[in-house]
Order: C-alpha cells, then sequence, then structure tokens
C-alpha cells in the first residue's frame, strides 16, 4: 500500500516535471537566440571596430617609422 502511494506520488511528480519543461522550452529558446545575436553584435562591432581603425590609419601609412619620427632622445 505504501509503495503503490509513493509510486503513485512520483508518477504526479514526473508529469508535474514534464509540463515544466514543456512550458520553458520557448524560454530556452528565447535565450540561445539573444545569446546568438549578441555573440553576432560582437562580432559585427569589432569588425567595425577594426574598419575604422583602419579608415583613420591606412596600412600603407600606418609604420613604424611614422608612430616613432616625432620621438626625440632625451636631453
Amino acid at each position: 500500500m505504501l509503495s503503490e502511494k509513493l509510486n503513485e506520488a512520483i508518477t504526479v511528480l514526473n508529469k508535474g516535471l514534464q509540463e515544466v519543461n514543456v512550458q520553458n522550452m520557448n524560454v530556452e529558446l528565447v535565450v540561445q537566440m539573444f545569446k546568438n545575436y549578441q555573440s553576432n553584435v560582437l562580432f559585427h562591432l569589432e569588425g567595425l571596430s577594426l574598419f575604422s581603425f583602419r579608415l583613420i590609419f591606412p596600412a600603407n601609412q600606418l609604420t613604424l617609422g611614422a608612430a616613432t619620427e616625432n620621438l626625440k632622445e632625451p636631453s
């Protein structure tokens, strides 16, 4: 008798957990979509940052000599 009630309670618990999992699937999907969106935004911002840097300092003008030509030895 006791084991039957225990089995019945566990069956009810399992069904409840299944319902919770099904209802959480949409939330999990939105979380995954947001993570992907965030990753894409960061990737594109990094690319835009590098692109902006190249617009300011074109590769043919950015050399070590150009960067250090105004430096002088301390007197």
